[in-house]
Order: C-alpha cells, then sequence, then structure tokens
C-alpha cells in the first residue's frame, strides 16, 4: 500500500514537472534562435564573435536546464509508475522437464 501512494505522488509529480518541461523546451529554443540569428554569415555581413560565444554559452546553459527537466520528467514518471503497477507473483513455477 505504500508503494502505491508513493507511486501516485511521483506520477503526480512527472504530470506537475510536463508544463515545466514544455516551457524551458521554448526557453532554450529562444537562446538558440537568437544566437542562430545573430552569428549566421549568411544573415548578417559584420558578426560580433565575442558576442557569439555569450550567446552560444547561454544557449547550451539553456540545454542543460532543459536536459535536467526532460530526465527528471521521464524518472518521476517511470519510477511512479513501476510503484503503481501491481508485482506479480513472487513464486516462480519451473515448467516440467518432460515437456518440449
Amino acid at each position: 500500500m505504500e508503494n502505491m501512494k508513493v507511486g501516485a505522488v511521483l506520477v503526480i509529480c512527472s504530470l506537475a514537472l510536463m508544463p515545466v518541461m514544455m516551457k524551458t523546451m521554448e526557453w532554450w529554443d529562444e537562446a538558440r534562435l537568437e544566437h542562430e540569428f545573430e552569428c549566421n554569415p549568411m544573415r548578417n555581413i559584420v558578426i560580433d564573435w565575442e558576442h557569439c560565444g555569450e550567446l552560444e554559452e547561454e544557449s547550451e546553459r539553456r540545454m542543460t536546464i532543459f536536459g535536467i527537466t526532460v530526465l527528471a520528467f521521464m524518472l518521476t514518471g517511470v519510477i511512479g509508475l513501476v510503484n503503481l503497477l501491481p508485482e506479480g507473483e513472487s513464486d516462480f513455477r519451473v515448467p516440467p522437464p518432460d515437456r518440449i
């Protein structure tokens, strides 16, 4: 019974993490698109490489945060479902050796 409570709490946490994950994905995408717009030689003739380095670092930092939220979402969901689902039989029966 205790496993079911823990599983339910973890599934609820996972569902709460889904909008957070979507927001961090949009947040990271904004930084990625800004870097692409500012540092693409096909769009800009004059490129400030120092600013491009800062934009790239910011994009990488945001991607790391997004990856952590995705990992947290997946782990809480899977662990919660594992705790909610029934375990099955504990007494494993070996088939008789006569049968093929």
